[in-house]
């Protein structure tokens, strides 16, 4: 071998040398990296993106669950309104071959306004107002100046009024003598039944007590399985032939007579619909 060649790697030595030399005259300048840069979309592919996006919204909407409206909770009792509502009670009889409709609307103030609603048949309804209206008194006699009794049942009354079927059934015949002309009744039977029926049908009737009345009137009469008018099944009590009829339901609720379908309830306002039927 020649000694004036080269090694290998003294030429390796000198070439790094050389590139050593070249790199520290090029500038010293930051070093990015590339970023790829995606195409801008254009109007209609922007416009479809968005219409998908509102198709998936719609379809997430549209399967959600929705959620009920809150139930309106009413607490009124037969014997205990709601603040500001009135008593309801719906008669519904049958005379000559035609049905009789009335509603009453009845102030929790016994001496408020009261509204009556009646109507025969396809006639035209027929309103009236006035204030003590009373299922019992007398045309002849204002009912305001009545004492609250059986034959005038207020609310006030029928609260404190006697549990005991004895007891109502005594009372019962002392009403039927009655505490003037005006306020008399036919004795015997039939008019403690008269007044029985004025009773049950009251509105503000605690429960217990339309049982204990109940129980009052098959002291009176005799009882057999009977249907109203709308063919509810009940009990019926009859003193006989021409006599009043009262049905009673297994709940122990006045609903009327064979002639007659009777319920009760409340209503947020006069002349308003039932907001609640009591049992």
């Amino acid at each position: 071998m020649n000694d004036d060649q080269p090694t290998r790697s003294a030429l390796e030595d000198d070439l790094a040398a050389a590139l050593r030399s070249r790199a520290a005259a090029v500038p010293d300048t930051p070093w990015h990296p590339r970023v790829a840069v995606r195409p801008r979309r254009s109007g209609a592919a922007l416009v479809a993106v968005a219409a998908l996006v509102l198709a998936l919204v719609v379809v997430f909407v549209v399967r959600a669950p929705v959620a009920a409206p809150p139930a309106v909770s009413v607490s009124d009792s037969p014997g205990r309104l709601s603040p500001g509502h009135v008593y309801y009670s719906l008669s519904v009889s049958e005379t000559g071959g035609e049905r009789v409709r009335s509603e009453v609307w009845q102030p929790q103030e016994w001496t408020g306004d009261w509204l009556r609603r009646s109507q025969v048949g396809s006639g035209a309804p027929v309103t009236g107002r006035g204030k003590c209206l009373s299922f019992n008194a007398s045309t002849s006699v204002d009912p305001c100046t009545l004492k609250p009794g059986w034959t005038n049942p207020t609310p006030e009354f029928l609260a404190q009024a006697p549990r005991d079927p004895v007891v109502i059934a005594a009372q019962l015949g002392e009403a039927v003598e009655g505490v003037g002309s005006t306020a008399r009744r036919p004795g015997g039977t039939y008019g403690e039944l008269v007044i029985l029926v004025g009773a049950a049908r009251a509105n503000g009737l605690p429960a217990d007590l339309s049982r204990a009345l109940q129980r009052t009137a098959a002291l009176l009469a005799p009882a057999s399985l009977a249907r109203n008018l709308d063919g509810a099944p009940g009990t019926a009590y009859t003193g006989g032939a021409g006599k009043p009829t009262l049905i009673f339901d297994a709940e122990g609720t006045y609903i009327g007579s064979p002639t007659e379908s009777f319920i009760r309830g409340a209503a947020v306002e006069a002349g308003g619909p039932p907001v609640k039927l009591f049992p």
